[in-house]
Order: structure tokens, then C-alpha cells, then sequence
């Protein structure tokens, strides 16, 4: 306590080596935490999801692609994608970890979605040669109808499929799952 204020320090640390990953502190007045309290934990929680997404996905990239659990493929695929935007190898690698990921789990929206908008992202940037074209068109659709079979309300599998939707140029879908998600 500091006057009429609370010092909150918060540390992200990695469980398995101790190091910490990040800290910061939060100044908040005693008259706002009682009576929001669940404000500052929003706040907490948006500051360190950026750290959280990050150290997860440095933890599955140093995990081998063959021993990766379709939660740390779908990390890699959407780290690579980001990571060097606009490349060629860069959507492939995506693509692959993505579809990786929908094979380990058959039903999973999510990894469907992802592979989807990967396959989506492929066609878009023309990333692939003529003779490849036919079969990213059906990769796109066979991936498409499996994320909406299993999206259900996972809100990031539905937000991977309105951007997959997006990319297929089926906006009313898009937009639907965006409204899902919004509820």
C-alpha cells in the first residue's frame, strides 16, 4: 500500500527452468480495486497473454516437429505465418504444421480452421505452382467443412474460420462466425 494506492507486482516465470519471463508492476487506487476488482485481473490477464502466447510458442518450437501435440503445431504454424509474413516458404510451413495438426486431431475445429486459412492463404498469395492449384481448392473446402463440422464455441477455432471464410471470399459465413464469436 502506498497512500491511497495498492503496488501490484506480477512475474511470469517458466515453471520448469525459474526463469522469469517478464514482470511489471500495477499501481492501482484502493478505491478502484474494491470496487472493481475484476478490472486490474483483466488488466493482468491482457498484459501477460502476449508474454503467456510467446514463451509457449518458443517451448513448442524447441519440441520436435514429429513429437509436437496439435496445440504446439498450431503455435508453430501461426508463429511461422507471422513471423515472415508474405513468403512463400513461410505459408507452406504454416500450411504443413496446420495440416499436421488436423490430422492428429481429427475433430479439432481449431487445427481444421487453421489449415483452412493457411490453405486460403496459399491461394490468395499465389504461393503455389498452376498444377497445384486444383488441389489447394479442395484443401481449402475439405478443411472448411471440417471447422465448421467441429468449431462448435471455440471461440479461436471460430475466429480462425470467419478468417478462413474470409480468405475464401464467403463473407456472409465470415460473418456469422464472427457474430459467434461477439456472443
Amino acid at each position: 500500500k502506498i497512500g491511497a494506492l495498492a503496488r501490484i507486482s506480477v512475474q511470469f516465470v517458466d515453471a520448469a527452468g525459474g526463469a522469469q519471463l517478464w514482470a511489471k508492476k500495477f499501481d492501482e487506487a484502493l478505491e478502484t480495486l474494491t470496487e472493481t476488482p475484476d478490472a486490474l485481473a483483466d488488466k493482468i490477464a491482457g498484459s501477460i497473454f502476449a508474454q503467456f502466447l510467446r514463451a509457449e510458442t518458443d517451448r513448442a518450437d524447441s519440441v520436435a516437429v514429429d513429437e509436437r501435440n496439435e496445440w504446439e503445431l498450431l503455435l508453430s504454424a501461426q508463429s511461422t505465418h507471422l513471423v515472415d509474413f508474405g513468403s512463400v516458404e513461410s505459408h507452406w510451413r504454416a500450411y504443413e504444421l496446420a495440416q499436421k495438426a488436423a490430422e492428429l486431431s481429427q475433430n479439432s475445429g481449431l487445427a481444421h480452421a487453421m489449415a483452412s486459412w493457411a490453405a486460403s492463404a496459399i491461394r490468395t498469395n499465389a504461393c503455389y505452382e498452376d498444377a497445384q492449384l486444383e488441389t489447394i481448392n479442395q484443401e481449402v473446402v475439405h478443411y472448411l467443412e471440417k471447422a465448421r463440422a467441429f468449431a462448435g464455441e471455440d471461440i479461436m477455432a471460430l475466429i480462425w474460420l470467419a478468417s478462413a471464410e474470409t480468405y475464401a471470399g464467403q463473407m456472409s459465413r465470415a460473418r456469422h462466425a464472427f457474430e459467434r464469436v461477439l456472443e
